[in-house]
């Protein structure tokens, strides 16, 4: 069975969208065929990356009318195609937030196909949408940020998953916008560590301004923090690729790796066209 990861939240800001862009893009340049399903309404992963136009230039991926029938997008990034993956967007739109849940687990069933990994993004409340989503996946990953606010939701978060979905669904926890040193960052991981010592990922996700950017230039923070960053981000967004990994025993990747020489070239390439468009 190709294993399902939900990154699911109950409000918005956590980094729900960016986890599952990173982690997937990180996870499709190791090889593997992987499938983001954009379930939220919003569309920040159906946005945040590009596709190309007739002449070739890239552009944002348009959201669409009716993201439970419309075909998925196959992402061109270098770095993805030099490791031999494939990256492929389903799309999300406005009109998903009327999706019942059967369609919705039917939505997120159909990316299974031709996918060695499906990643999961939803919508920043708890309602029929997620917990759709959590029932269809074999881990369920709950980002938050080090507030009070969203330390609270992440309780409400998994309570409704072990009291409505199952009691014995994988939940983990990361934490993201971290930073170091900083008095509310420790105290959030000795929270979270205390209430839920099995959950929490050793691996935090720091605050850096090339993720909150990343979105502008069509470049998962993976990638473009490694470009115009101090790479600290796309490391943390490996580590994390790393743990979900492990957790559903993604085995080894299928897709045959491009010769080191071409890969280096194509990353190279990569890096060169993104800090252009990054000046």
């Amino acid at each position: 069975m190709v294993p399902i990861v939900a990154f699911i939240g109950a409000k918005g800001g956590t980094l729900k969208s960016a986890c599952t862009l990173s982690v997937g893009t990180e996870i499709a340049r190791r090889g593997y065929r992987v499938a983001l399903v954009d379930c939220d309404p919003q569309a920040t992963t159906t946005r945040a990356l590009p596709e190309r136009n007739a002449d070739g230039a890239e552009a944002p991926i348009t959201t669409v009318p009716d993201p439970l029938t419309a075909p998925p997008v196959q992402i061109e990034l270098d770095q993805v195609a030099a490791g031999g993956g494939t990256l492929t967007v389903y799309r999300s739109g406005a009109s998903f937030w009327s999706a019942q849940r059967e369609a919705v687990t039917a939505h997120v069933r159909r990316a299974m196909q031709g996918a060695d990994l499906v990643l999961v993004d939803t919508v920043p409340v708890l309602g029929d949408i997620s917990l759709a989503v959590a029932a269809s996946a074999d881990l369920v990953v709950v980002p938050t940020a080090p507030t009070a606010d969203d330390l609270d939701a992440v309780d409400y978060v998994i309570a409704a998953i072990h009291e409505s979905v199952d009691r014995a669904k994988p939940v983990r926890i990361v934490l993201t916008k971290a930073i170091s040193g900083r008095r509310n960052t420790r105290e959030a991981l000795e929270l979270l560590r205390g209430k839920y010592p099995d959950f929490v990922y050793p691996t935090v996700i720091p605050h850096r301004t090339t993720g909150e950017t990343a979105n502008m230039y069509l470049r998962p923070a993976v990638l473009y923090d490694e470009v115009v960053g101090d790479g600290t981000l796309a490391k943390a967004y490996q580590a994390l690729a790393d743990h979900i990994a492990s957790d559903v025993q993604l085995g080894a990747a299928p897709q045959s790796s491009v010769p080191d020489s071409a890969a280096r070239s194509t990353r190279q390439r990569g890096k060169t066209r993104t800090a252009r468009k990054a000046s």
